[in-house]
């Protein structure tokens, strides 16, 4: 195996107060519901889709909770709607999750990230200059200021939220380093910067659903796994410094660069789909791994590509996404590496889909701003 990484530069012991403060997000209040959408214009294979009710004309984002039972849509620029996903309906609605001060200053350069109902924020301030990060907990109607910092190397260009909230990874493009906050720290717990190789372009970067690991492309053609370990029970008598020895570390090296990283079973699994479609498979407990070639890589097309894949919940399967040549999910058994399965679909709905964990189906918001249900696996629990 690979070396790991020299551990993370931790930040300063003593850091100024952020000038830009959070504010309390709103409470939840009943949504919303528009009639259907004329589909027209829709291909019939979508048409024909499960359609959740409809509660605005320009959605923009859509994610799934970690459980996978509930369905968030974010719209009108600053409203988030919470589905049931077995029936569709529209539970809840949160207006004005975003400050209107801000929405001005949200561009597409901006990072907006959303697991269940955590809405993560960055974006450049024209006003004062600064690069701003907060994380908006609408369950606990809170909101965390990450970053508010001088330095252009600090705009985030994506991030990944733990299912329970407490835990942010993000990836600055320009300095190509990560940082990871852990929120239940009076310091938000700023794991410092760990630096990716030159050129390193959008890596793949995921946090487990109890927060436990994260796991980050490299950017040498390896995975940096992080665990949270031996952690103190008294948090707040955790000094900034020592943060970081709460981590151990290990390195997956494979023969391609990362391109998806999903956690599986009860997060102690990980899957890794490589840019040249092959796959590894890591037994976090064990610290230990193999790799599968279930594609055939020497015999796919220059242009075959993958665009999301995840370990399915309660099962040794994954579902990937392939996009290109031929558009289809691909049910794959991680024990034998071997595809099992496919469904045929419409290219639209293999890029904008989100996977459900249980492997029922996929939902994605088609152009009259619907989610729909892509149904897959008729035994998903």
């Amino acid at each position: 195996a690979p070396p790991p990484l020299p551990r993370p530069t931790p930040a300063p012991a003593a850091r100024a107060e952020p000038a830009f403060r959070p504010w309390t997000p709103p409470e939840a209040t009943s949504p919303d519901v528009l009639a259907p959408a004329d589909d027209a214009d829709l291909p019939p294979s979508v048409a024909a889709l499960r359609a959740f009710e409809r509660v605005s004309d320009n959605g923009s984002i859509v994610s799934l909770a970690p459980d996978g039972g509930r369905a968030l849509l974010l719209h009108d620029g600053r409203s988030l709607t919470e589905y049931d996903v077995a029936t569709g309906k529209a539970l809840r609605t949160w207006r004005d999750v975003v400050p209107a001060g801000w929405l001005e200053e949200l561009t597409p350069d901006s990072c907006i990230a959303l697991t269940g109902p955590r809405l993560f924020l960055s974006w450049e301030d024209e006003d004062d200059g600064l690069y701003k990060s907060v994380l908006v907990d609408l369950e606990t109607r809170k909101s965390t200021v990450l970053t508010d910092a001088e330095d252009g190397a600090d705009a985030v260009m994506s991030a990944a939220v733990s299912g329970d909230g407490r835990f942010v990874v993000t990836f600055c493009n320009y300095s190509k380093s990560h940082q990871a906050f852990d929120l239940s720290l009076p310091s938000r717990g700023w794991f410092g910067d760990f630096k990716l190789e030159p050129g390193t372009i959008w890596p793949a970067l995921t946090v487990s659903e109890d927060g436990r690991y994260f796991a980050v492309d490299r950017g040498d053609g390896d995975t940096q796994v992080f665990e949270r370990a031996d952690e103190p029970d008294d948090l707040s008598a955790v000094e900034e410094d020592d943060w970081p020895d709460y981590f151990e570390h290990m390195s997956v090296g494979g023969d391609d660069r990362p391109g998806i990283i999903s956690f599986g079973g009860d997060g102690t699994d990980l899957l890794i789909v490589e840019d040249d479609a092959g796959l590894i498979v890591v037994d976090l407990d064990a610290r230990d791994f193999k790799m599968l070639d279930p594609f055939d890589k020497e015999s796919l097309e220059d242009n075959f590509r993958i665009v999301g894949a995840i370990w399915l919940r309660g099962r040794n399967q994954a579902i990937a996404k392939v996009l290109a040549p031929d558009p289809h999910f691909a049910l794959i058994d991680l024990a034998e590496g071997q595809i099992v399965r496919t469904w045929d679909a419409p290219e639209g709905v293999i890029a904008a889909s989100r996977l459900l964990p249980t492997g029922a189906g996929a939902i994605f918001l088609d152009k009259t701003a619907t989610i729909r249900f892509f149904p897959l696996l008729d035994d998903a629990a």
